[in-house]
C-alpha cells in the first residue's frame, strides 16, 4: 500500500508540468490555535491566484474561508499563466494537508501558499 501511494504522488507531480519540480513544505498541522483551509478551499483560492494575480513580478493574496485563512504569493515573474497553475498544483499536492505551509520555483518566480494563515 505505501509504494502504491508513493508512486501516485510521485505520478501526480510528475503531471504537473512544472520545470523545477522541488516543493518544499514547512509546518505540521497539529497547532491548535491556527485555522487551516479545506483541500476544496485551496484548490478553488489557487483557481482565483493563478486567474488574477499571475502577471507582474509580485503578487499577494489572502482567501478566506469558513474554515480559515490561506495566502498565496510570488516574486517573480511567471514565464506564462501555466507555470503559475504548474507551480501552485505542485505544492497544493506535496503539502495540503499535511503542512501549514509549502513553497516551489519557476523559471523566475517564487511561490509560497500558507494554508494556515
Amino acid at each position: 500500500m505505501r509504494f502504491s501511494v508513493t508512486l501516485l504522488s510521485i505520478v501526480a507531480v510528475l503531471a504537473t508540468g512544472s520545470e523545477a519540480g522541488n516543493a518544499k513544505c514547512h509546518g505540521h498541522r497539529h497547532s491548535i490555535t491556527r485555522r487551516c483551509v479545506s483541500k476544496d478551499s485551496a484548490w478553488k483560492f489557487r483557481e482565483w491566484f493563478c486567474t488574477q494575480e499571475w502577471q507582474g513580478g509580485f503578487g499577494k493574496k489572502k482567501y478566506t474561508a469558513k474554515e480559515g485563512s490561506s495566502v498565496f504569493t510570488h516574486g517573480g515573474e511567471f514565464k506564462s499563466q501555466q507555470e503559475c497553475w504548474d507551480i501552485t498544483s505542485e505544492i497544493l499536492n506535496s503539502c495540503l494537508g499535511h503542512h501549514d505551509s509549502g513553497v516551489s520555483t519557476g523559471s523566475k518566480s517564487q511561490v509560497t501558499v500558507e494554508f494556515c494563515a
